[in-house]
C-alpha cells in the first residue's frame, strides 16, 4: 500500500481567528464613534496638526481603511471555517494553502519548487515560505495539530524537494 497521499491537518485556531475579527472590529467601531463626535483638532507627535474638520476628515479615512479590514476578516473567518484546509504531500506533487485572502490550494509538482525558507516569526511560530513557479505558499507553524505534525511534515517535504 503506497504511504500517499501523506495529510496534515492545517488549520488557523478557530478562537484565535474569532478574536482577530472582534478586535478589527472594535477597533473599526471606536474610530467610528470618535468620528462621528469629534469637537478637537488632532496632534500627532508635534509633527502633524489638524484641525477639528481636518481631524474628522482623518478618523472618517481611517475608519473606512478599518471597516474594510474587518470585512475581510470576516471574510477570512467564513473562509476557514468552511474549508477546513489539509496540506497533502503527495508522490509526484504537494497540495499547500495558496498565499490570498481567499485561500484555495495550489498543486505543486515538486521539481517546479524554486526556494524553501523557513523564518522564525517568535521563539514558537515560524513561517515556511514555498515558492515555485506556480505562485508562493505560506504555512504558518502554529496552524499544525502540534509541533510533532510540523517537523514531519518539514522533513517529508524537505526529502521529496531535494532543495
Amino acid at each position: 500500500m503506497s504511504p500517499y497521499p501523506m495529510k496534515f491537518n492545517y488549520q488557523m485556531p478557530g478562537r484565535k481567528m474569532i478574536q482577530a475579527v472582534v478586535f478589527t472590529i472594535i477597533i473599526a467601531l471606536y474610530v467610528f464613534y470618535t468620528a462621528i463626535n469629534n469637537q478637537k483638532g488632532l496632534r500627532l507627535s508635534n509633527f502633524l496638526t489638524f484641525s477639528p474638520s481636518e481631524a474628522t476628515t482623518v478618523f472618517w479615512v481611517l475608519f473606512i481603511i478599518l471597516a474594510m479590514a474587518s470585512i475581510a476578516s470576516v471574510i477570512k473567518l467564513i473562509t476557514n471555517l468552511q474549508n477546513p484546509m489539509i496540506v497533502e504531500l503527495h508522490e509526484f506533487h504537494a497540495n499547500l494553502p495558496k498565499k490570498s485572502l481567499l485561500g484555495g490550494q495550489l498543486n505543486i509538482p515538486y521539481q517546479s519548487i524554486k526556494n524553501i525558507l523557513v523564518r522564525n516569526l517568535t521563539k514558537d511560530q515560524k513561517i515556511i515560505i514555498v515558492k515555485s513557479d506556480l505562485g508562493e505558499s505560506r504555512l504558518n507553524s502554529s496552524y499544525f495539530k502540534d509541533q510533532k505534525e510540523l517537523e514531519d511534515f518539514l522533513s517529508m517535504f524537505s526529502s521529496k524537494t531535494h532543495i
